[in-house]
């Protein structure tokens, strides 16, 4: 004997009523998860009201500013952006002044707000560098000859309009290469670079003895050794023990590769040069080479 079982569909799993309830209970599911997660994916709707960054602090002084590389980075007010000292840089930022509260923004290099903070960086510079303040013309040949002046330049560097406006008013005055060779850009410092050892960014190189000053990193056949002294009553300069000692080395013609010239320039002053002997130009500056074999092209 056989008993029937009579199942009512909508309990049947696998009838079409229980599969529409399921598809339901799917969608509410999916609708509920779309309502936790959506807003955490595309952000939620935020009130109020937009307002600036704060302006970046001003420099301090022992600072650095990025390379120079493109001409119009030359005439910039503001300058590039300050990057670490140990890495390559343009300049070095050597004293930081104030403007007056009321000083309206210099617009151009040529502003007259800015012939004091010119002549104020011109002083704060040859400091820094450690030139002294002994003016030229009244110095007697100093004992022991130094090397090169650093060629250098200054400029004044002023805050961005956004800054100033927000009540910034500082100047920083920075030592850069001299010329506008690019890229400008170097390692190591210029601070008493005049006394102690300067890097070839800074050294006086040419291709003739006295010509037009050309970068150190390119190859060039003549540099000055020693700063331009007086002639100190007719006497010449032996510009041997000067190179020996500027050098480093106890033959500063690297085995007659060089030649060493006691060059007088204009206003009675004497400089010694090296040059090229061989016809081939070296790079860098001879100066502080020590052992070092000569850097030739």
């Amino acid at each position: 004997m056989s008993t029937a079982v009579v199942v009512d569909a909508d309990d049947d799993p696998r009838t079409p009523g229980a599969d529409r309830r399921y598809y339901g209970y799917f969608l509410l599911a999916v609708a509920l998860l779309a309502t936790l997660c959506v807003p955490g994916l595309v952000g939620r709707r935020l009130t109020g009201t937009a307002t600036a960054a704060p302006p970046a602090p001003p420099p301090v002084a022992g600072q650095c500013r990025d390379q120079i590389q493109r001409p119009e980075d030359l005439d910039r007010l503001t300058g590039t952006a300050l990057v670490p000292c140990d890495r390559l840089h343009s300049a070095e930022v050597v004293f930081v002044g104030e403007f007056a509260a009321d000083q309206e923004y210099p617009e151009t290099a040529q502003s007259a707000a800015l012939i004091a903070p010119r002549r104020a960086c011109a002083q704060q510079a040859a400091q820094f560098v450690g030139i002294p303040a002994v003016p030229a013309t009244d110095a007697a040949r100093p004992a022991t000859v130094p090397h090169v002046t650093p060629q250098f330049t200054v400029d004044v560097v002023v805050p961005a309009r956004h800054p100033w406006k927000s009540g910034q008013r500082w100047y920083a005055c920075q030592v850069r290469p001299a010329g506008n060779d690019l890229p400008i850009g170097y390692l190591g410092t210029v601070r008493m670079a005049a006394v102690n050892m300067i890097p070839a960014a800074f050294a006086r190189c040419a291709q003739v003895i006295g010509g037009p000053a050309v970068p150190c990193q390119e190859p060039h056949y003549a540099e000055q050794l020693s700063a331009a002294v007086p002639i100190h009553g007719g006497a010449p300069l032996d510009c041997l023990p000067v190179a020996e000692r500027i050098v480093g080395n106890i033959d500063p013609s690297f085995g007659g590769a060089l030649s060493l010239t006691a060059w007088q320039a204009s206003g009675g002053r004497v400089a010694c040069w090296a040059t090229s002997t061989t016809g081939v130009p070296f790079v860098g500056t001879l100066i502080g080479l020590g052992d070092k074999p000569l850097p030739t092209q």
